[in-house]
């Protein structure tokens, strides 16, 4: 691990973009007694890409990185139970600026893998109410010619593309059947042939989608702290995944590399974290109780950088909940080990010393106006948070 964040430090740190901006966005009226407010999260949405994108006009910049001719993939982080993941009002703050850069709605998807958890969560509906589709990657099929390859098998589930091969693969051992169970296929060694050590693309990606749009909740995972955007998009884009899940430095090494393969992370354009409420316990199920109002929307170019705020934030609040109960702090070195892979495959950035954050109030400006808000925007402003616990240093570079 030393020698690993010692190569991370001063190895591939020059090949990675000096700096990551990341935009944050705040407005107190966002969000009344767990429940998101619509009205104010357009502006919220425009202000934030504007920024991002140097434009004065959110719906230009955004037409810079998709067009007309494009199919985007509105990446949610789905709950079935709606309220730990993301809200649907978020993405259709989105989708009504992606209809003034010129997108048509027929062009746009909002997707995720799980059928069932779209239904719950709210964008079926919301795909209904605004013309766009829905697709589940579960659903939709997966491509046999686009793979992620790992050495670690696994017991594969239904739905799996090698599902049904590993079962007639058994079958005919208990048969002592002379001809091979598994055929190798061309190009395959023997340990990629054997079923349950690949994992398969969905055909969404590989084939249809030309652009992806990231939105992301600011959630609890219990192997890597915070359910980031690399995790999102890797687990939602191909099958077998589950077998990453049992062990948090697999689950770490995998995630970063299936979102850096061509067909998955390549596409990616802009990645929005969905900050009105962080929820630092509970992963999948949605515990109000264990969730802390922030009413922020988040956005960057480069996910590493949000992945690592989220990662950060989380952290603290854990630490924060668990003074206050006088128990010790547990902390998911696990998602530190995925910000080290990301950078050492140049995702993004995860050293707070490269991440400029631009921090915007709206809905106050009135009586007290939001800060930095007259700096240009090819100005890269430091970082003004502060370190609070020992473990952040790892960080300073």
């Amino acid at each position: 691990m030393l020698v690993l964040g010692l190569f991370t430090a001063f190895g591939l740190q020059a090949a990675l973009p000096e700096r990551s901006l990341v935009v944050e966005v705040h407005d107190r009226a966002a969000t009344e007694v767990f429940r998101p407010r619509q009205e104010p999260l357009g502006p919220m949405m425009r202000r934030g890409i504007s920024e991002l994108l140097g434009s004065a006009d959110a719906a230009e910049g955004l037409g810079k990185l998709v067009g007309a001719d494009d199919i985007v993939g509105i990446k949610v982080y789905a709950l079935k139970d709606g309220a730990g993941g993301v809200r649907p009002e978020v993405v259709r703050a989105l989708i009504e600026l992606l209809g003034e850069a010129g997108v048509p709605a027929e062009h746009i998807v909002i997707w995720d893998r799980s059928w069932e958890a779209l239904y719950g969560a709210g964008f079926v509906k919301l795909a209904q109410e605004c013309g766009v589709r829905v697709e589940a990657t579960a659903e939709a099929g997966f491509d046999k010619e686009v793979f992620y390859s790992s050495f670690f098998p696994s017991s594969l589930v239904y739905g799996d593309v090698e599902f049904a091969k590993e079962r007639q693969g058994l079958s005919q051992k208990e048969e002592k059947s002379v001809e091979p169970a598994i055929r190798i296929e061309p190009g395959l060694s023997a340990d990629e042939e054997q079923p349950g050590r690949r994992s398969f693309v969905s055909r969404l990606l590989s084939q249809e989608v030309t652009r992806i749009i990231l939105v992301t909740p600011l959630l609890h995972h219990n192997s890597l702290g915070a359910t980031g955007h690399i995790y999102s998009l890797a687990s939602g884009s191909t099958d077998n995944f589950l077998r990453f899940e049992a062990d948090g430095y697999r689950l770490a090494e995998a995630a970063t590399e299936i979102y850096a393969m061509e067909a998955v992370g390549d596409k990616v354009v802009l990645c929005i974290t969905d900050a009105l409420f962080c929820q630092y316990r509970g992963q999948s199920a949605s515990f109000l109780h264990y969730t802390q109002e922030l009413n922020e929307l988040w956005f960057s170019r480069d996910p590493v950088a949000l992945d690592a705020r989220a990662f950060r934030k989380m952290m603290d609040i854990r630490r924060d909940r668990a003074m206050e109960a006088g128990v010790p702090m547990d902390v998911a070195w696990a998602g530190r080990t995925l910000l080290e892979n990301a950078l050492l495959l140049e995702l993004g950035n995860a050293s707070e010393g490269r991440i400029n954050v631009r921090r915007f109030e709206l809905g106050q400006e009135s009586s007290s106006p939001a800060p930095k808000t007259n700096v240009s925007p090819k100005e890269v402003l430091p970082a003004v948070e502060k370190a609070r616990s020992p473990w952040w240093k790892f960080w300073k570079r």
